[in-house]
């Protein structure tokens, strides 16, 4: 038997078609990092960046499919190649998150509470009268994570129609096994996406050895912290299109194979430059991002959470995620100190290494082999 071809096809059949498989496509795709990372961070490219803290946004997903039955358990079965990891092993650096998952008032069964006992919290918020709630859980939220992230619930959030919030929220703690010197923290110029150049800090490390490579469309460079030689920041610096011998535009790369891309750094002597960076991102996945990545039915009518309540028709009204980083000459989100005990920072040397200078649109990463813990880019101070 033949099957038309496509020039064989009317224009709405063609059209049909591409529909049908673009949808198949979108409901195959697993929820890994980088396709989080992908329809999250490349959405609005507001000043200074974006950032995601990956095992509790993971955590948060899995409560939903948990407690979903039906159509809506379908649509998320096979979304994600297994629960993530438990975490890093050692004491330093470590991965500080928050996962709760509200609900209007009801009768919670004690199944439901035991499916997601290492998975979430699952509270009861009266959403038309949260009274102290709101305070108490962005409280709770700031002292799981970190000062910087942004009070992720607001009243704005909430109304008489809003049945079930999932929140989100996650910072990284480490030091760099090479600390910077902070005499050598300077205003240097940063490149923005919008053509602006600004002065911004900028600390500096000379004649010190790194993982290096110069992949096709970036430049990669492997900053590893102390107490876990297997973690890394990496740093994927932008390429540059030019017109009439002026850049025009950075293009922050994005790989779908973050880990991979650990195998392909070589120790090189580096001259090093790196904003000091300072930010929250909060982002709200609800519609959009959940349609995009093909799970319209957690927030429709068609929602079904049975193993929740067989009695109350729930939707998930809002999906809200935060993520913070504190990066300084220290490391990251640690107390502010010059040095280490017993550490100096690396200080001046002679500057001869691989120029590494991340002066302009960069994206980041902290991962090992096993696992990304979180993703960002920096667009513009």
């Amino acid at each position: 038997m033949r099957h038309p071809s496509l020039g064989c096809m009317d224009n709405v059949s063609v059209k049909l078609l591409l529909v049908v498989l673009l949808l198949a496509h979108t409901q195959a795709q697993v929820l890994s990092e980088w396709l989080l990372h992908r329809h999250i961070a490349g959405r609005q490219r507001e000043p200074p960046g974006s950032l995601i803290c990956h095992p509790p946004l993971m955590l948060a997903f899995q409560a939903l499919f948990l407690l979903s039955d039906g159509r809506t358990r379908e649509q998320m079965n096979g979304k994600w190649k297994g629960p993530p990891e438990a975490g890093i092993s050692g004491a330093w650096p470590k991965v500080a998150g928050f996962r709760s998952l509200l609900v209007q008032p009801m009768e919670i069964p004690d199944a439901a509470r035991s499916a997601l006992r290492r998975v979430s919290d699952l509270e009861i918020m009266d959403f038309e009268s949260p009274g102290t709630s709101l305070f108490d859980i962005n409280q709770r939220l700031e002292v799981f994570t970190s000062p910087l992230v942004e009070s992720l619930v607001k009243r704005r959030h909430l109304s008489r129609d809003t049945q079930m919030i999932s929140l989100s929220a996650g910072a990284f703690e480490g030091y760099w096994e090479r600390p910077f010197a902070r005499e050598n923290t300077q205003f240097r110029r940063f490149h923005s996406q919008g053509g602006r150049i600004v002065a911004i800090p900028t600390m500096y490390q000379a004649g010190s050895h790194y993982s290096y490579a110069k992949l096709a469309d970036a430049e990669m460079l492997l900053v590893p912290l102390a107490g876990n030689t297997n973690v890394q920041f990496m740093i994927l610096l932008s390429s540059i299109e030019f017109r009439d011998g002026k850049p025009i535009r950075y293009i922050v790369p994005r790989h779908d194979n973050l880990t991979g891309l650990l195998t392909l750094g070589k120790r090189q002597l580096v001259d090093l430059q790196l904003p000091k960076m300072q930010f929250s991102y909060a982002v709200e996945l609800v519609p959009d991002i959940l349609n995009g990545l093909g799970l319209s039915d957690l927030h429709s009518e068609a929602a079904s959470f049975g193993r929740l309540s067989n009695e109350t028709k729930l939707r998930l009204s809002s999906m809200l995620h935060t993520a913070a980083i504190d990066l300084d000459e220290s490391g990251i989100n640690v107390v502010k100190r010059s040095h280490r005990a017993g550490e100096d920072g690396v200080g001046s040397a002679q500057a001869n290494g691989v120029k590494f200078f991340a002066d302009r649109p960069f994206f980041f990463a902290l991962l090992d082999q096993r696992q990304v813990y979180f993703t960002g880019e920096f667009w513009d101070p």
